[in-house]
């Protein structure tokens, strides 16, 4: 680095499906601009800038970016033009479509640590205000930092933003907010929505934006040099277990436990699934075998008057007694078991007494997707996570697989045929049963895949749903799902058919009962003929006001002729996600499944409310869930890292469909986020080993430093290192950056030469003060984060933090240093 200054103008960049973006020198000011145009009652959506591309040109300081549908019934220019510290977007709408429509426009996204702690902003005028935390509610005006205004007057701590629109727009504080765009950011949202597009008649819409200079200097800076003051010297922290689901009967007494001893005595002989509880306390427990002491069990199956799946564990000094209802639930007693173990006084415990429980419902699922990677991530999340916690049913949208029935669509996330005949394997093998989702109506894009199968679609010049009146389309779906049956012997068909007019079709609600009464009795043929129950989603058959969102029918008219072209006894997995903790909202749209003739399985996002509320509902009505995830169409572990709280909601969902408890979210006593991290990325605790180190502090021992606050970033070095340890290296930031993103980099050093580097990325090692998600890959505690990892067994050890973001200011708050105890 040199000791320049200079004053920079914003760096402005235009990118296809992410917007606008500026810099100001090194600090993120916008990040991401968007739209979408939609019917106005959100039925139906014709273009969204997230999820097209659209072709880019750049001239000078001037980028356009033309986009259309494929239809071209939406089409339009982004035109961004730099003049100095001033940026003015200019984007232009055009709609050919026979009815007007609206458009949800976002003018641009602001970096929030960009603002907090500066003036109030004012609008119009008037003043307005910055939360210092993230507020907690999930509507605008509960997030609105000042009035609609077409002039926004924005102070940041590099100095004011100034932004002029051509129409009156809102601005609101996205941390937190449940949203896929705002769920791993700090943003403000500054945007507009419900604004009218006239058919052929073009919508101009403009946002000026004027930038501070900035003046930056840079110059290198000596290492801070720190040595660990090793002030404590203990075993493994005391813990105690979370039950979770809530159990029906908890006698036990953690006040009087029972050591675990490392080998089991079977006086009833070896039974089934002893073998996932030994697996299950090694994911927990490094060194509980070497116990030398004997802990008697007694294991089985036994007709108790118990729902499919229940047991009964009864823990005495030195045994345990762990009987299942079915095979179901004694491998659910098996893993609770391993639950129940915690440590008091440097030992592995269990409570002593009885616990009986029992799920209020069979159906209890997760719906996900599938891909080159799904079948070891599918393992990981269901051994160390849904399966323990009493989950037993998966829905798996599997259309895009290498189906020999539709040669040419394979992409890069599509699966091979026997990896998924081998996941709908070892499902079964744990007890799980798998439905496959294939979508033969609407969301069809993976049959046109690489221009594939054009000639079956109902709209070639929008490739998104077939017709079902060709045979020809008929044929390739009725081949397409015996190819299916044939593979996995599946025990029910699910075949999608939610939005299946969403893209592509005319403004006909009586055209799209016709073509849903053809594909519905085609469907019902391939079922029948399999002998296998239908599934399918239920927003078609239902019309605004029969339920409390997801009413797709149009009216009521042509909803319940939908209806009643679904199946007696279909199960259809009605899916609505408000946001509302209220079961009464939900109960109605249960009860019309139920007079329909089919069975309603209540499906939800991730959104806690909407978990509760809906749950609670299917409870009352005697009906199954299935948790939803919307995190891309392929299944992997990038995937849950990217949408975390989508899968930490897992949780939550296999509490309340397990137990019904009636308690509100904030209420149950434990963190959902944090059960889900602990259980899966949880390094097991070394039982046998001795840690010392610095103790926990409130304040860092040293600072990076950061370019916002006028500090310059510096290396952090920890000398004096204990070779062979496994260290906890404790840190946060000051301030958030973008999901993913390497803030810093830990450099281990032996005899002066690196030996290894790890990259630190936000949001999975690390995360900002004010940041209220756990990472999701280490410990934290009072939002410092603890990075494990382990030393060379040789030489003079040290350890580097080398800051890679000169925004953030990482901190460093001590390290501990953990060696297995000599046996």
């Amino acid at each position: 680095m040199s000791d320049a200054h200079a004053v920079t103008a914003p760096t402005v960049e235009l990118a296809s499906r992410s917007g606008l973006s500026v810099r100001l020198g090194d600090v993120p000011a916008v990040r991401g601009s968007w739209f979408q145009v939609y019917e106005p009652d959100w039925s139906k959506g014709y273009y969204g800038s997230m999820n097209a591309d659209q072709k880019i040109d750049q001239d000078g300081t001037t980028t356009v970016a033309n986009f259309s549908d494929r239809s071209e019934r939406v089409s339009g220019e982004q035109r961004v033009t730099r003049d100095g510290n001033t940026v003015t977007v200019r984007t232009t709408f055009t709609w050919t479509g026979a009815n007007p429509v609206n458009v949800e426009f976002t003018a641009g996204m602001l970096w929030q640590p960009l603002l907090q702690g500066t003036e109030p902003p004012k609008f119009d005028g008037a003043p307005g205000q910055y939360f210092a935390q993230a507020p907690k509610g999930n509507t605008m005006d509960s997030r609105r930092i000042g009035p609609e205004a077409q002039v926004m007057e924005l102070p940041s701590k590099l100095g004011l933003i100034r932004v002029e629109h051509s129409l009156p727009m809102t601005a609101f504080d996205a941390r937190g907010y449940a949203q896929g765009w705002a769920e791993n950011d700090a943003l403000i949202w500054i945007g507009a929505g419900g604004i009218r597009l006239t058919p052929n008649e073009p919508r101009v819409i403009t946002s000026k934006w004027t930038f501070p200079s900035v003046e930056s200097a840079r110059k290198a800076l000596a290492p801070a040099r720190l040595t660990p003051s090793r002030a404590e010297s203990t075993g493994p922290a005391n813990e105690l277990p979370i039950l979770v689901p809530k159990p029906k009967l908890n006698q036990l007494d953690l006040s009087k436990p029972t050591a675990l001893g490392g080998r089991f005595s079977l006086p009833g002989g070896r039974f089934r699934f002893l073998d996932s509880l030994y697996a299950a306390l090694d994911r927990r427990y490094d060194g509980w075998r070497d116990r030398g002491d004997v802990f008697t069990l007694i294991g089985g199956t036994s007709k108790m008057g118990l729902a499919p799946g229940g047991y009964r564990i009864i823990i005495k000094p030195g045994e345990a007694s762990v009987i299942g209802q079915d095979e179901e639930g004694l491998r659910t007693a098996l893993e609770r078991l391993a639950l129940l173990a915690y440590i008091r006084d440097g030992k592995l415990v269990l409570p002593t007494g009885t616990l009986i429980d029992e799920p209020r419902r069979n159906f209890r699922g997760v719906h996900l997707f599938v891909g080159p990677k799904a079948r070891p991530f599918h393992q990981r999340l269901w051994t160390r996570v849904l399966r323990p916690l009493g989950l037993n049913r998966v829905v798996l949208q599997c259309e895009r697989t290498d189906w020999q029935a539709i040669p040419g669509t394979k992409t890069a996330i599509t699966m091979p045929r026997g990896e998924l005949k081998a996941l709908f394997d070892w499902y079964r093998a744990q007890q799980i049963e798998p439905t496959p989702l294939i979508q033969s109506f609407g969301h069809m894009e993976w049959l046109f895949a690489n221009n594939q199968n054009l000639d079956l679609a109902f709209n070639r010049n929008v490739p998104y749903a077939i017709d079902p009146r060709q045979p020809a389309a008929r044929a390739k779906i009725e081949a397409i799902w015996d190819e299916a049956v044939t593979l996995l012997n599946p025990s029910a068909l699910h075949f999608g058919l939610d939005e299946v007019d969403m893209r592509g079709f005319p403004e006909d609600p009586a055209l799209v009962t016709a073509l849903w009464k053809e594909s519905l009795g085609h469907l019902s043929t391939i079922a029948k003929r399999h002998g296998k129950p239908m599934m399918l989603w239920g927003d078609k058959g239902l019309a605004p006001g029969e339920a409390i969102d997801a009413a797709h029918g149009d009216t009521p008219e042509h909803a319940a002729a939908r209806r009643a072209a679904i199946p007696q006894g279909a199960i259809v997995t009605d899916w609505h996600y408000r946001n509302d903790p209220d079961p009464a909202k939900f109960v109605g749209v249960l009860e019309l499944w139920r007079k329909s003739g089919q069975e309603p399985i209540a499906s939800m996002w991730f959104r806690e409310n909407n978990i509760r509320g809906f749950t609670l509902a299917a409870d009352r009505m005697k009906a199954g869930t299935l948790i939803t995830t919307w995190a891309g169409y392929e299944s992997n572990e990038d995937a849950l890292r990217r949408h975390f709280n989508q899968f930490s909601a897992m949780i939550l969902s296999a509490d309340y469909s397990w137990s019904g408890r009636q308690e509100a979210v904030a209420d149950l006593g434990y963190s959902p986020t944090d059960l889900f991290r602990r259980m899966y990325f949880d390094a097991p605790v070394l039982l046998n080993a001795t840690t010392v180190g610095d103790r926990w502090t409130t304040e860092p021992k040293a600072r990076a430093g950061t370019v916002l606050d006028g500090e310059q970033p510096r290396s952090i070095r920890v000398s004096a290192l204990r070779p062979g340890a496994r260290v906890a290296v404790r840190l946060n930031t000051a301030y958030a950056a973008a999901q993913g993103e390497v803030v810093a980099e830990l450099v281990v050093r032996a005899n002066g030469k690196a030996v290894r580097t790890v990259p630190i990325q936000y949001g999975r090692h690390i995360v900002a003060q004010d940041d209220l998600r756990m990472p999701t890959e280490v410990r934290g505690r009072a939002q410092v984060c603890e990075v494990v990892l382990a030393l060379p067994a040789t030489g003079a050890i040290e350890l580097e933090i080398v800051p890679k973001n000169p925004v953030v200011d990482v901190r460093y708050f001590g390290i501990s240093e953990t060696q297995r105890a000599a046996r």
